[in-house]
């Protein structure tokens, strides 16, 4: 009997002390705590009274864990949302540059082999238009240097995927590109020179 009247007093100090407080878990745990005690000793209206405040107290906890989660879910929603906006606004911007590169790539290679068929036509133009020596040969050296630049330039990705970047492969490969050209320059030079010799002064 002592032990159930100090419990019943530890637990009901508990009780007044949450209460006083006014923090709905701690008065929950003390009700739970308290109402057992009270029925055990044949209390019935501490028992009764206890026992609605501790499920008052245990569906207002519940309830506002339910809040508390709703709320998280709806700020990892919010948040996932936002995460999603920023990627899709970034994948845009990343087709809209990369579109716009590719316009940019295109007229500026369009022009590339706009001047090159242009100095081809010349070259080849060389007995009808008339040019000093130096300038026919600068400017033969000038369109295949061109024509190099120019297909190093679209060959480039390939070769990349082809060697892995790796600068040792890519200086041969590049090299063999530059000696496979060397054949076509050394054919104009010999079939031009005729042409060119004619325009020495």
């Amino acid at each position: 009997v002592g032990d159930n009247a100090s419990a019943e007093r530890f637990a009901k100090e508990s009780f007044d002390l949450a209460e006083e407080l006014g923090y709905p878990t701690r008065i929950m745990r003390s009700a739970g705590l308290l109402y057992p005690i009270y029925k055990l000793r044949g209390n019935l209206t501490g028992y009764i009274t206890t026992y609605e405040r501790y499920v008052v107290m245990k569906d207002s906890v519940t309830n506002n864990q339910g809040r508390i989660a709703l709320e998280d879910e709806r700020l990892r929603f919010e948040e996932f949302r936002k995460n999603q906006l920023i990627e899709l606004e970034y994948k845009e911007k990343l087709a809209t540059d990369e579109a716009r590169k590719r316009r940019r790539n295109v007229l500026q290679y369009s022009f590339m082999l706009f001047i090159l068929l242009l100095s081809f036509g010349i070259i080849f133009s060389l007995g009808y238009i008339k040019l000093p020596y130096r300038t026919a040969q600068a400017m033969i050296f000038l369109t295949i240097l061109t024509m190099f630049e120019l297909l190093l330039t679209l060959t480039d990705p390939f070769i990349d995927g082809i060697t892995g970047n790796v600068p040792l492969y890519k200086v041969l490969i590049n090299s063999v590109l530059a000696l496979s050209i060397f054949p076509l320059q050394n054919f104009m030079e010999k079939g031009l020179k005729r042409r060119l010799d004619k325009l020495k002064t």
